[in-house]
């Protein structure tokens, strides 16, 4: 359990989120980097790390990148200082653009002057004399979800002031997930800075799990029902509080007589929120899902790509754009089979033929792209939890 009440298994995340914090505000600047998989908790983190803050008196400026607005220039920059002078009476204002940070009104946009005809490090240079000027009235912190999504002008900020934290009281901490497919290069430079302490919140443990459904459902639930949610989910935490809603739904009961249930749940409610997703993915991932979705429980991602009519490069790049790398197993990975045991009575036995196999029909519902045209959607019955396959080495399954 956290020591923040409201995140469960996530006490040493939290505490080197608090730590940075504290840093901030003994005048030592710092940054963390939350990475992960869609669903493990980022932005809860970095919700959470807020109450430290508030508490030690240290000023938040947070901002959130967005898929459709990567094209805005200085998009996320503007986010964060945008409200602070927008907010600042005139001699407060005037103070935060003082000196060598006047360029950057313009490029916040709080000035006539068109940010464009600001040259680059002019507007670099601005942006760093802004935040030194913002964080002279107090210690800063600059929060930034969704660094994958980010700006190249604002990741520019971004890699010009981390190795200029260590003299100044302001600490960043972001938010990305892992291996985002078509990752500009500055984000993996970024990312990669030596500046970033890398935090990364793993998938709940089956305590874990217990713990979270007693908060959802207000009531402990049976173990044996529990410990299906974990193995539907992997412990991804988004996975989890959508199956809880699809048991909610159903008026499903929380018994062990009802445990087996949730292999039949659980690849609905994924479904549903790969289906959320679809605007965005293009037609390779679109046919990888709906392979997934024919495949069913524990489908090799070989299996899957071949259904699809994609190369495995592409696949996984795929995974990535649907946001649940976990959903799947490489099947070379050797460590799969290892959850035959913990499967034990409540994995619904032949299940795994669910899907229908690849047949026909398999091969009509991947060419619609629709992932609820086959008969069970992707399982995350024995995937990775946490990476996506081949981060952690050749065919690996992070446990």
């Amino acid at each position: 359990m956290s020591a923040h009440p409201r995140l469960v298994e996530r006490r040493e995340a939290s505490a080197a989120l608090t730590r940075a914090v504290e840093s901030v505000r003994r005048g030592s600047g710092c940054a963390v980097l939350v990475e992960g998989v869609a669903g493990i908790g980022k932005s809860a983190l970095l919700a959470e790390v807020r109450r430290p803050a508030h508490a030690l008196g240290v000023r938040v400026l947070a901002a959130r990148a967005g898929e459709l607005e990567t094209g805005f220039v200085f998009g996320v920059v503007r986010q964060l200082f945008e409200p602070l002078l927008v907010g600042a009476d005139p001699k407060r204002r005037a103070a935060l653009l003082a000196g060598p940070a006047a360029p950057a009104a313009a490029v916040v946009g709080q000035s006539a002057t068109d940010g464009s005809a600001v040259g680059d490090y002019a507007a670099l240079n601005s942006l760093l004399w802004l935040t030194v000027n913002a964080a002279e009235q107090g210690p800063l912190l600059l929060l930034v979800d969704d660094l994958h999504w980010c700006d190249p002008p604002s990741l520019r900020y971004l890699a010009f002031l981390l190795p200029r934290l260590a003299e100044l009281n302001v600490g960043v901490v972001a938010a990305a997930r892992g291996d985002e497919p078509g990752a500009d290069r500055l984000l993996t430079l970024l990312a990669t800075d030596p500046a970033f302490t890398v935090v990364r919140p793993r998938p709940l443990t089956p305590i874990g799990t217990s713990a979270l459904l007693a908060r959802v459902f207000e009531e402990r639930v049976a173990p044996e029902f529990a410990r299906a949610c974990h193995r539907a989910t992997r412990g991804n935490p988004l996975l989890l509080r959508e199956l809880a809603r699809a048991v909610r739904d159903q008026g499903l009961p929380t018994d062990a007589a009802h445990a087996g249930d949730v292999v039949d749940l659980g690849p609905h409610a994924i479904a549903r929120l790969v289906e959320r997703r679809r605007a965005r993915l293009d037609p390779p991932a679109v046919r990888l899902a709906a392979a997934l979705a024919v495949l069913g429980d524990g489908a090799p991602l070989a299996d899957a790509a071949e259904l699809a009519g994609v190369g495995m490069h592409t696949a996984l790049a795929a995974l990535d754009t649907i946001g649940f790398p976990e959903i799947v197993c490489d099947s070379d990975c050797g460590n799969c089979a290892d959850d035959g045991d913990a499967h034990g009575g409540t994995d619904g036995g032949g299940d795994a033929g669910d899907g229908g196999g690849a047949g026909d029909g398999g091969r009509d519902a991947v060419r619609s792209g629709d992932p609820r045209t086959g008969t069970a959607a992707a399982r995350p019955g024995r995937g990775a939890a946490g990476t996506r396959p081949g981060r952690g080495g050749s065919g690996s399954c992070t446990r």
